[in-house]
């Protein structure tokens, strides 16, 4: 007489473990479908974000010559230096390699670079060209460089006065590059 109990009991417990697992079933199917179907545009959109990262392209400024052709103002590169903290492998060597070619603080660097939950950090704009070269031959994981433009004038302060000169976005502020400034740019 046991045994048809037994069985019944069996048949119970077998049909409440189907019944469990569909309802997890279901419910990671819910689970997908949401996430995938009603907030999928958004999720694409801040994974979208985090990866491609518009950066501002500007064109040189244009160049300021006398009456006979000779430039008084022109431009030249600099680079920009990044760092992306995820991408960075070993802190301690990157930051020692940064504060070293651009006599910056090795303790605050090192602690801004991994202590910072952000996904790229500014380290030096206006970075000279061979001091860039220095940086990137080292070949270190999660630097990056953007190239810049600055003002150059191969004749020094003689004419300040009336050249003026461009802020650190490369906008004329006063004498011709700032009278000029929408031709210039």
């Amino acid at each position: 007489m046991k045994k048809p109990n037994s069985l019944l009991l069996t048949r119970k417990r077998l049909l409440a473990v189907v019944i469990a697992i569909t309802f997890l079933f279901c419910a990671l199917a819910g689970r997908l479908f949401f996430l995938q179907i009603v907030r999928g545009g958004f999720l694409r959109a801040k994974a979208a974000e985090q990866w491609y990262r518009d950066l501002p392209l500007t064109a040189p400024r244009g160049n300021i010559l006398d009456c006979n052709g000779a430039v008084l103002a022109d431009n030249r590169n600099v680079y920009t230096v990044y760092v992306r903290p995820r991408a960075v492998k070993d802190f301690a060597a990157v930051s020692r390699a940064l504060s070293e070619a651009l006599n910056l603080d090795y303790d605050k660097l090192y602690k801004k670079l991994s202590e910072k939950l952000v996904s790229e950090i500014t380290v030096m704009r206006r970075v000279e060209e061979e001091t860039a070269e220095k940086i990137r031959d080292l070949s270190l994981d999660g630097i990056y460089f953007t190239v810049d433009s600055t003002r150059n004038y191969p004749g020094g302060n003689r004419l300040e006065q009336v050249l003026g000169f461009t802020n650190i976005d490369n906008v004329g502020q006063n004498g011709l590059e700032g009278y000029y400034d929408k031709y210039l740019t």
